[in-house]
């Protein structure tokens, strides 16, 4: 499972929010991506409530039982970043390590 925060807060917070950050458009191109590569059922992209990173741009928590971890955080992920997040962690299950929050 995929989980995009899609928190939106106040434009004049200074932590700023994934929704403000693209994060529903990144959640609609991960959802497409489930679809075009025919994992849809294997895999789900779903929007999440704040999880607690968008001072660290937009959130991406991945949750598997299978390679290449149990729990990845993912934070500065933009809507460029899906087919790569997607690819990596999905279909060459490993991470995307420029994007791991440490």
């Amino acid at each position: 499972v995929l989980f995009v925060c899609t928190n939106n807060r106040d434009p004049s917070d200074p932590r700023g929010s994934c929704a403000a950050r693209g994060a529903n458009e990144l959640l609609g191109q991960l959802k497409g991506l489930t679809h075009e590569h025919g994992v849809k059922g294997q895999v789900r992209a779903t929007a999440s409530g704040c999880l607690d990173m968008c001072a660290r741009g937009c959130a991406v928590a991945v949750f598997s039982e299978e390679e290449p971890a149990a729990e990845t955080w993912y934070a500065n992920v933009t809507p460029d970043d899906a087919d790569a997040l997607f690819e990596s962690h999905i279909l060459e299950r490993s991470r995307l390590e420029r994007l791991v929050e440490k």
